[in-house]
């Protein structure tokens, strides 16, 4: 197999990542994503000549978590098998891709091409599920059932609740998913690369902010408005307004708090609000204190443990965490600080969008299980990506002006 169809392969996999990760394999216990790239592994660690990228929050972030697992089991004198083979698989996937195979296999052009192909196919169906279901009582497919991991998802009456409250998800198994992935490409719409352009791209950040709007997602819609807000605050701010640009900023201020009261009245934040903030037992329960669960047990464990955790998936059954309570209840308050100052680092590395999202990334997982290895391979391959800033050291922005050029040459930047 020639590497550019290798090179192709791999990245169209890294940015559909989040799509197959829901998937059954042909290996039980292992995801379609995850045995696809493990399919791969030969092929990435030739490539990269067992080189690996030099990301060093990141690094010692699984170095901790791995030392703080084995020493918590062994304070515990537990040695589950399934926890072994759980953190296993988080951290080799990560190793396989963040920081072997983004070095040399990762085509930045494709991978953002591919995003914004993905992004804009998921927002048209959705916009067609929501017209056939309320149109004419049409519910239209989602993701495929019969082969996701978990099971419990085929023995969902979604009829049942999408008479009380409809949500569609595109191909994604959840509206909460399908939000999680739009929201990077809407970053990169709304602020592209730099501080030149009022909006990087207009037409599709409004197509997207209404497709997340009808997910129904309640996360997804709170992230909505602060990544907007952001926008219009930063506009206020940053830039050196003439009073064209005031106007527009006027406007757009104008028509945001006119359409609020009348949006909190309709279906479209109605219901999303109704489901996080109330009892909500006919759509599927409280949701905001669904994912509190998690703090409390963390607050009950003895101090020793709550300073390095239970270890990585040690977690009690049948409860939700998201990903920060799952990270202090498995990996303490030291593995949190860890964290924190990981996202930092992104924040200040990144450029324009990247900077942006890391913040958004952070408020996903405070209320959404998305620090998974997953998730992690596929945003850090856009926003904490050392070949992507190289790029913008060039002078080269990939933004859809620029992405059907000629390929960047070889620089010292882009050995990572």
């Amino acid at each position: 197999m020639k590497v550019n169809n290798i090179r192709k392969a791999y990245t169209i996999l890294v940015t559909i990542i989040p799509v197959l990760t829901v998937y059954k394999s042909l290996a039980p216990g292992i995801d379609l994503a995850t045995f696809l790239f493990i399919a791969m592994s030969a092929f990435i660690i030739i490539t990269s000549k067992g080189k690996m990228s030099k990301i060093v929050p990141l690094m010692v972030l699984l170095i901790y978590i791995v030392t703080s697992t084995l020493i918590s089991l062994q304070m515990q004198q537990s040695f589950g098998m399934s926890v072994v083979l759980r953190l296993g698989k988080y951290i080799v996937l990560i190793f396989l891709i963040v920081f072997m195979g983004n070095r040399e296999l990762l085509d930045v052009d494709l991978g953002f091409r591919t995003l914004k192909t993905v992004t804009l196919l998921a927002v048209t169906y959705i916009i067609i599920q929501t017209l056939a279901y309320k149109g004419a009582g049409i519910l239209l497919p989602n993701a495929f059932l019969s082969l996701v991991s978990y099971e419990a998802y085929s023995e969902i009456d979604y009829s049942n609740l999408a008479k009380h409250f409809y949500r569609p998800t595109a191909f994604f198994i959840e509206p909460s998913s399908f939000c999680q992935y739009t929201l990077l490409y809407l970053c990169l719409s709304i602020f592209g690369w730099d501080k030149k352009k009022l909006i990087h791209n207009w037409k599709h950040a409004v197509f997207v902010s209404i497709g997340i709007l009808l997910s129904g997602s309640g996360q997804g819609i709170l992230l909505l408005f602060c990544i907007w807000a952001f926008w219009l605050l930063s506009r206020l701010v940053l830039t050196k307004l003439n009073p064209k640009k005031i106007l527009i900023l006027f406007l757009i201020l104008a028509v945001g708090v006119v359409s609020v009261p009348v949006l909190m009245k309709s279906e479209i934040l109605a219901k999303p609000l109704e489901r996080v903030f109330t009892d909500n037992k006919e759509g599927g329960g409280n949701a905001f204190l669904g994912r509190m669960g998690g703090y409390m047990y963390f607050l009950m464990l003895p101090n020793s443990y709550k300073l390095i955790g239970m270890g990585y998936g040690n977690v009690p059954k049948d409860v939700y965490f998201n990903s920060l309570s799952y990270t202090l209840y498995c990996n303490g308050i030291l593995g949190c600080i860890l964290l924190l100052y990981l996202f930092g680092d992104i924040v200040r590395r990144g450029k324009g969008f990247q900077k942006v999202f890391a913040l958004v990334y952070f408020g996903l997982i405070t209320g959404a299980t998305t620090f998974t290895a997953a998730n992690i391979c596929f945003y850090f391959s856009f926003i904490y990506n050392r070949k992507i800033r190289a790029m913008i050291l060039n002078g080269r922005y990939p933004n859809e002006e620029n992405i059907i050029k000629n390929r960047l040459p070889e620089s010292p930047y882009m050995k990572l």
